[in-house]
């Protein structure tokens, strides 16, 4: 089967965007009033890095849409989790050490059983991936569009409309957005030409709908500072935005060279760049003198981009050790789950 490099960039533009927000939400930008046209680029900007977490779910639902309830698929979850565990370990000692802090079993323990929330979210969507194939399946076209919109629905209005002070539509559902992008995620992998658009206008559909989730926090903003005011990755804006750029790259026939080859190299340690990303930016931000955060925020923001290939690169120096030691440990484990 021919390697798919389009989907590797998928993977390895979310890891880089996750590291980027985290670095951003350090720079001056987070007290400045929304008042400027360069406040208004940073803000467009800050809605971009947004999609991070949700293309990352829908490449979830991408790859995993044919999986089925069996043995072969649960024990994966194995590898998953001796690999995030190990991530953690050094997280944990990182943290740590760098932030001079007490180190023993119970505080090993608590961190490692408090992985980033994206991670919690990834095992449950793993865990119930094979059911909602099956259910997915037992849907005409009709009905799964139906169950996209009806989902989308529940996720998106009552997080808009909290910014209007209106809890009529609350629900506990909104939580449950990851399972929106694995729909997504899910239905393009078996209808990859579902949205009918040329590459140009799926890339001018995402940025509109940005500079749009722009004009509305700005308009909620009041001449505040920013606040993800109608959500995040329930933002509806965010949620159109993410299906465009994931459907132009999905679309995109990358030709297979040294670029296309590393990039997929350094695709296969997402896990470790969500994992290590915060920490490494933390420590980034506050030591590397060229990447210290400057009170100049046009200059924090050229900063960014910079700080997300750093702290990637350093990453990927332990992500492999660890990956290795993570096979070989799921190796020796998995004969008894046989």
């Amino acid at each position: 089967m021919k390697r798919n490099y389009s989907l590797d960039l998928v993977k390895l533009m979310a890891a880089w965007f996750v590291v980027m927000v985290h670095h951003f939400k350090r720079t001056p930008y987070m007290d400045m009033s929304l008042t400027t046209e360069t406040a208004f680029i940073l803000t467009s900007f800050m809605n971009l890095l947004n999609t991070c977490v949700p293309l990352f779910f829908m490449t979830t639902g991408y790859l995993l849409a044919k999986r089925q309830p069996d043995k072969r698929h649960y024990k994966g979850v194995i590898g998953f989790l001796i690999e995030s565990t190990l991530l953690l370990t050094v997280a944990y000692f990182l943290n740590h050490t760098y932030n001079e802090l007490p180190m023993g079993e119970k505080d090993w323990a608590k961190f490692v059983l408090n992985p980033p929330y994206y991670v919690s979210f990834h095992i449950g969507l793993y865990l119930l991936a094979p059911y909602l194939n099956r259910l997915i399946a037992s849907l005409t076209d009709r009905e799964e569009r139906g169950l996209i919109a009806l989902m989308t629905g529940l996720v998106a209005i009552p997080a808009f409309m909290k910014a209007f002070e209106i809890e009529y539509f609350h629900t506990f559902i909104r939580s449950a957005y990851p399972l929106v992008y694995y729909l997504l995620g899910s239905y393009l992998r078996r209808h990859p030409d579902a949205l009918r658009l040329k590459q140009w206008q799926k890339l001018a559909g995402a940025a509109g709908a940005l500079v749009l989730n722009t004009v509305v926090i700005f308009w909620l903003a009041e001449g505040g500072v920013y606040d993800p005011f109608i959500g995040t990755y329930d933002d509806i804006l965010i949620i159109i935005a993410t299906a465009l750029i994931f459907s132009f790259f999905q679309q995109w026939q990358v030709p297979d060279n040294i670029g296309s080859r590393t990039a997929s190299f350094m695709a296969r340690y997402t896990l470790a760049y969500y994992i290590m990303g915060d920490y490494y930016s933390d420590i980034i931000a506050r030591n590397l003198d060229f990447l210290r955060v400057s009170r100049n925020v046009r200059i924090a923001f050229l900063q960014t981009p910079v700080a997300g290939l750093v702290s990637i690169g350093v990453t990927l120096v332990l992500a492999i050790p660890v990956a290795w030691l993570a096979k070989y440990v799921t190796s020796r484990i998995e004969p008894y789950f046989a």
